[in-house]
């Protein structure tokens, strides 16, 4: 019985082990949308490089969040939050958070609470200029509009500590964005934004990367400072354009999953043994 415990925590602590080195190389991707493509694609943030991870359809995506270890874009066709699938890009769900037309390509952002943020650059009527600032609650089902913000905003993500970031649409600058739609400079980043599209997200050790002109950057949250991931971004693989959406999707961790199965082999290890003492007895 002891050599088969034995040979069950081997294979379990294999099996295991193996899994953490696709979770150390997932720790460096992102996933990203595209706005005219509707594709969900991976961005290497140690190369750069792009893969096509599915069709979305006609959505038109409008940003990219993670929330609970889950994926969501806004889809700007029929007004709802769709939840993805990080491996195909399929629909998971649609949730109607009670938004309505939008125009105009902007950013998303889901906080630890469900409470999120939507931002659109122009009035679904007029196509005039109108920065809207959309709050949601993802579990009520609920929206208001908080706000038109004296910035546009092509892309929004909450930081590690709860404060909401965003890149200007048209400035090439870096903001924090108040629960009252007021916009706060941070600071220009160095790049000439010839994009309208873009995206924005924080790595699970506080990086802030940021897709301008769809190429990948790191942004100083203290200064707004870009600074490109490659010295020569030309030479990554980046064939999709459009980015409206960059997010880092967190899993549950390999150790916390190595240490829950050799606590469950200990637990029936146990059970064992005080059945052969009861029969013993």
């Amino acid at each position: 019985m002891k050599s088969t415990l034995r040979s069950l925590a081997a294979a379990a602590l294999a099996a295991l082990l193996a899994g953490l080195t696709p979770q150390a190389s997932r720790a460096d991707q992102a996933l990203a949308v595209t706005l005219l493509g509707n594709q969900l694609i991976t961005v290497d943030t140690t190369t750069g490089d792009q893969a096509l991870v599915g069709m979305l359809g006609p959505v038109g995506p409008f940003g990219l969040a993670s929330y609970n270890q889950q994926v969501f874009t806004f889809d700007s066709a029929a007004h709802a939050l769709r939840r993805l699938d990080p491996a195909t890009g399929a629909t998971l769900a649609t949730v109607d958070v009670g938004i309505g037309p939008v125009a105009g390509q902007g950013g998303l952002a889901i906080g630890g609470n469900g409470v999120g943020y939507l931002t659109t650059a122009l009035d679904p009527t007029s196509l005039a200029p109108a920065n809207d600032l959309y709050r949601f609650d993802l579990t009520a089902g609920t929206s208001t509009l908080v706000a038109h913000t004296a910035v546009a905003l092509q892309a929004i993500a909450f930081a590690p500590n709860g404060t909401l970031f965003g890149v200007g649409k048209l400035d090439d600058a870096l903001y924090t964005v108040g629960a009252d739609g007021s916009t706060n400079l941070v600071g220009g980043t160095g790049v000439m934004n010839g994009s309208l599209t873009g995206g924005l997200t924080f790595a699970p050790n506080g990086t802030l990367y940021a897709t301008i002109n769809d190429t990948l950057y790191t942004l100083n949250t203290t200064t707004g400072q870009a600074t490109s991931v490659l010295s020569d971004p030309t030479t990554a693989n980046a064939p999709f354009g459009g980015i409206s959406g960059l997010a880092f999707v967190p899993e549950p961790s390999s150790v916390v999953l190595l240490g829950a199965g050799l606590v469950g082999l200990g637990l029936a290890a146990r059970r064992r043994r005080g059945g052969r003492r009861a029969v013993a007895g």
